[in-house]
């Protein structure tokens, strides 16, 4: 399990730290030009936007594009897999989605910040970090560990329904892929929905 958390946070760092840095240069400017706010106001509400909905999709975004072709790869060579070794394989996935999420709130507020026109720009982040409470935190990554567990479930699935099969296991890693995108995106509206976000005043 170790050595598969290893590795699957290697193959996913340098995508999340374009994609967050992406993100957070993107949003700000966004803000900034087009919606006239201050910088200040505008890295809040982007760590806001981060911590509530942002990085928990990026997370299991990247770990898709970056693992989800090897896991189905391995779930389709297994001869089998047992309640426990799923639940461990989600579980894997769900502690490397957590130890993305730092490098993503890191990256996206830096590159935010330096995307400002403002003077020292860095120096608007340490007033910030009250709205990294532990509560906050712990919804965060509960999310993204939730998300990502599931699209380790997908990807299991589709890769034990081309094991005898090979020569399927290239639609059986786009088929695990779209479907898990499809099913990510589905729960966050619905979670959306049934509980809106919990947002602290910005400003």
């Amino acid at each position: 399990m170790v050595k598969q958390i290893r590795r699957e946070l290697l193959a996913s760092m340098p995508l999340t730290v374009v994609l967050a840095a992406g993100v957070g240069a993107g949003l700000i400017t966004f803000l900034v030009n087009l919606l006239s706010q201050r910088a200040s106001l505008s890295l809040e509400a982007l760590l806001v936007a981060l911590i509530n909905v942002v990085a928990p999709m990026a997370v299991t975004l990247t770990w898709i594009s970056s693992c989800a072709p090897q896991r189905v790869g391995e779930a389709a060579v297994r001869q089998g897999q047992t309640p426990i070794e799923l639940a461990t394989a989600m579980g894997s996935a769900a502690i490397c989605a957590t130890l993305l999420l730092p490098y993503i709130l890191a990256t996206a507020m830096v590159a935010g910040a330096l995307a400002t026109s403002v003077p020292e720009p860095l120096r608007q982040l340490p007033p910030l970090l009250g709205l990294l409470s532990p509560a906050a935190m712990a919804r965060m990554a509960l999310h993204g560990a939730g998300l990502t567990a599931i699209s380790a479930l997908i990807c299991a699935r589709q890769g034990r329904r081309c094991r005898h099969r090979s020569e399927d296991l290239p639609r059986r890693i786009a088929a695990a892929t779209v479907e898990a995108i499809l099913v990510i995106l589905s729960m966050e509206v619905l979670l959306f929905i049934l509980v809106p976000p919990d947002l602290p005043p910005i400003g």
